[in-house]
């Protein structure tokens, strides 16, 4: 037998697992898959932390997407009872005479700091000495720092866990250990998906994967026709590295997770 949904999401992590919960609270018929059993290690959203900061280097048209995030993330926590969102405060230091790039970008501070005063967000702007007098910590040279006070860091495989519930609670049907064996478009533009248990159609298909892509490259080909209404949802790690003792010098903005931006050589 043939079960029917509104949606099948492929992968459940970070991206699959959000866009199952909110098919769900919008009364979306869903259905989340995933060849694991989300949080696990063989994506990109394991580990205790990562970074989450409003002022978007890469730029501006994420911002309202990160804005909305925060307003949802504490709605999330409030519905799970789950502690997802720590705000730490974060600081940026670029080099002023740097010329590299840093997440595809050569103007990323600056790019960060007009998100910061088009968005009205909460930082402020430090030079040199600046820098070396509230964190004298860092041996910096010629370094300029955009210090944002929201910055902070969520725990993934909890956030993982907290939206797979919450969608379950919603009435999404969520399978896990479940590999998809094929991918077929149907006349009515919808598709039929079959796995290793059973067999599914669905009007739309969303594909939020990371190792599938490596490993099943004819499935993705298959998934990306254009019978098919979804799309690829591409993540980048951004990896920070958080002091687990930070001296307590100067404001508690010394604790933040540093990105440092280093001079071309």
């Amino acid at each position: 037998m043939v079960s029917k949904f509104d949606t099948i999401v492929f992968g459940l992590g970070a991206m699959g697992s959000a866009a199952v919960y909110q098919l769900a609270k919008r009364g979306n018929k869903a259905l989340g898959l995933d060849q694991f059993s989300p949080p696990h290690e063989s994506g990109s959203s394991h580990g205790e932390s990562r970074i989450i900061r409003q002022a978007i280097g890469e730029g501006e048209e994420y911002v309202p997407l990160v804005l909305r995030s925060y307003e949802l993330w504490r709605e999330i926590e409030k519905a799970t009872g789950t502690e997802l969102l720590t705000i730490t405060g974060g600081l940026t230091l670029e080099s002023q005479n740097s010329e590299g790039v840093m997440h595809g970008r050569r103007d990323f501070l600056d790019q960060a700091i007009r998100c910061a005063e088009k968005f009205d967000i909460r930082h402020e702007i430090l030079e040199t000495a600046d820098i070396k007098k509230r964190y004298p910590q860092f041996a910096v040279t010629d370094e300029r720092a955009y210090f944002e006070y929201e910055t902070g860091f969520l725990r993934p495989e909890l956030c993982i866990e907290a939206q797979l519930h919450l969608a379950r609670k919603h009435g999404a049907v969520v399978q896990t250990d479940e590999t998809v064996v094929s991918v077929e478009s149907r006349g009515d533009s919808g598709v039929t998906v079959k796995t290793s248990r059973s067999t599914y159609c669905a009007e739309n298909a969303d594909l939020t994967l990371r190792l599938w892509r490596v490993l099943q490259p004819r499935l993705v080909a298959e998934v990306c026709a254009p019978a098919v209404t979804g799309g690829i949802l591409a993540r980048r790690t951004l990896r920070t590295r958080q002091d687990r003792r930070p001296r307590p010098v100067g404001p508690p903005a010394c604790r933040c997770p540093v990105s440092r931006k280093p001079a071309r050589t």
